[in-house]
């Protein structure tokens, strides 16, 4: 080449190699996102038929440090040979399982600790019946151990009921707890998030002829309050509706929203005008299903620490 070509060529060789330079940038940091990913993975759970659902409770609950502690602090001993183990066995189990390991684990093991065949494990069950039977089988397996009362303490809401007749001065109160808080609202975006629903909630009902036994038969105002909220509170958003014209339940996929951070102090009940206890929540996990009322598949998605967590 002449002297003018050759400055030229010179003059594109460093425009030239900085394309490769940049590539092989993208290269490494592709790597790195791959490498993180792969050391910070979550192992998931087997589907052993159609249990979707308890694998989407078993990953949520999982993933709440607090939850993780009290099944782990249970007394548990192993079985007797050829026998299934206990509920919070199994759990303990699975838990460490899913902590030490980057790989999907079964749940054969806990699906035996309940007295469930190959037959059982093909019914998909609702979850928040499934939630209600396992804390309840956890909560008996606690009993007499220095475990007693941890998932009481841990997940279940009291709840205050005011029955009130103000035309004769009349009232009663009654106090109920649950596990789980059944959420109404989604259709025709009557309520557009959790908030609205728990205001849907503690809004007074008219009940017409109850016997309120001092007064007779009267037309009673029942409202609702949190009297006291737990520190994990589980919310189910009712999501089935019943069509008249088909007589079959339908599935509702009206928007609705759910916060990163959720305060309750409006809905519990205020002693003496004072406000109530600690009721501000941070999201943790979401439960989702996809597809309709007789048929589908649930999802857990889980807020988690970083770094990795520790037992």
């Amino acid at each position: 080449p002449t002297h003018l070509e050759a400055q030229r060529m010179l003059a594109a060789l460093p425009e030239a190699a900085e394309p490769k330079e940049e590539a092989t940038s993208r290269g490494s940091s592709k790597r790195a996102r791959k490498k993180e990913k792969k050391e910070n993975r979550i192992a998931g759970l087997k589907n052993e038929g159609a249990t979707c659902y308890l694998n989407a409770v078993t990953q949520a609950l999982h993933h709440l440090p607090d939850f993780r502690a009290a099944i782990y602090s249970v007394p548990t001993q192993d079985p007797a040979e050829g026998e299934a183990p206990s509920v919070p066995l199994a759990m303990q189990r699975l838990f460490w399982q899913l902590q030490n390991s980057k790989k999907s684990q079964s749940t054969r093991e806990l699906l035996g600790s309940f007295g469930w065949d190959s037959s059982d494990t093909l019914e998909q069950q609702d979850i928040s019946d499934f939630c209600h039977m396992l804390f309840d089988i956890v909560e008996e397996g606690m009993k007499n151990t220095t475990a007693d009362g941890a998932i009481p303490r841990l997940m279940a809401a009291k709840l205050q009921y005011k029955d009130a007749v103000q035309t004769v001065g009349w009232e009663r109160l009654r106090e109920d707890s649950s596990y789980v808080t059944v959420l109404h609202g989604v259709k025709d975006g009557e309520c557009k998030d959790v908030m609205q629903s728990l205001e849907l909630l503690c809004q007074p009902q008219i009940i017409e002829d109850y016997d309120t036994e001092v007064h007779g038969k009267q037309t009673v105002s029942r409202s609702l309050l949190f009297k006291e909220v737990p520190p994990v509170l589980l919310l189910n958003i009712n999501r089935i509706d019943f069509c008249h014209e088909t007589f079959e339940p339908i599935k509702l996929n009206d928007r609705y929203e759910f916060p990163e951070e959720l305060d309750l102090c409006d809905v519990m009940v205020k002693e003496d005008g004072a406000m109530p206890s600690p009721s501000k929540y941070s999201l943790r996990a979401v439960i989702v299903h996809m597809g309709t009322a007789q048929m589908g598949h649930y999802i857990s998605y889980c807020k988690l620490p970083r770094p990795p967590f520790n037992p």
